[in-house]
């Protein structure tokens, strides 16, 4: 599979400060053919940029540092990840008390590598995975979050996910505690034109529907102006949050 990428961050229109961080790296990097995250800081703690920034290089360094490491196998793969994630949230869990004490700080960590025709995840907190072609979209991850935990237990609509006043409450993420559970899972890239990884500042702007429209409209410009349109709506609809997103395109289908 050949892919080629592009990623921005946006302060949105209300935030004051940007707390959301994105990684690229088509290149080798460590063990890994490639690397791709997205971290959203929470907004609720203290310095939640840096939260997004300490993981993103905590776990970046992790996996340089490693780059004699043999992945033969999915399960090799997978493992990798999750050692790396568990050693990021254990490092950012330990900064946060010793520079911040009761206050900590957290961030939501969506980690992708694209080996063969497949997308290695590992997932915490609720910026999201999706795959697309011409017919639709998925979302790959699940979010940690209450709105996800209030759907899953039949209390509220799935059109009432992105508006419901709770909506920005997660459940789970990266240096809020010394153990954090992870998402880890493989996909297979068959029939997909496009990858996106997203905060939150994305989807509770923008529907599904709404994401699927727009990157069907701009599927035949570039990929800077395909996500410029995307923070462009979610902005329109309000740019309520921090917008970080990256998108992979597939050339050997594009």
């Amino acid at each position: 599979m050949i892919l080629v990428s592009y990623g921005k961050v946006d302060i949105g229109l209300i935030r004051k400060t940007n707390q959301d961080n994105i990684f690229i790296c088509d290149t080798n990097i460590g063990a890994l053919s490639n690397l791709y995250i997205v971290a959203d800081g929470m907004g609720g703690l203290a310095n939640g940029d840096r939260a997004s920034q300490t993981a993103i290089s905590e776990f970046v360094k992790y996996i340089k540092d490693l780059e004699d490491v043999v992945l033969t196998t999915p399960e090799q793969i997978i493992n990798f990840l999750r050692r790396g994630v568990n050693h990021t949230n254990y490092i950012l869990y330990k900064k946060s008390k010793e520079l911040f004490g009761i206050d900590g700080m957290g961030t939501t960590f969506t980690a992708a590598t694209i080996i063969g025709n497949y997308i290695y995840i590992s997932h915490v907190g609720d910026s999201r995975a999706y795959a697309i072609n011409k017919r639709h979209i998925i979302q790959l991850t699940i979010d940690h979050s209450l709105v996800q935990e209030m759907y899953q237990n039949g209390l509220i609509a799935l059109d009432e996910m992105s508006t419901h006043p709770m909506g920005h409450m997660i459940t789970r993420a990266i240096g809020t505690s010394e153990i954090t559970k992870i998402d880890n899972f493989m996909y297979e890239l068959v029939d997909v034109d496009y990858i996106l990884l997203c905060s939150d500042g994305v989807t509770r702007m923008l529907t599904d529907d709404e994401l699927f429209t727009i990157i069907t409209k701009f599927q035949n410009n570039t990929l800077e102006k395909l996500v410029d349109n995307i923070i462009y709506n979610a902005n329109l609809n309000g740019g309520h949050d921090n917008i970080a997103l990256i998108m992979l395109a597939n050339l050997e289908v594009n």
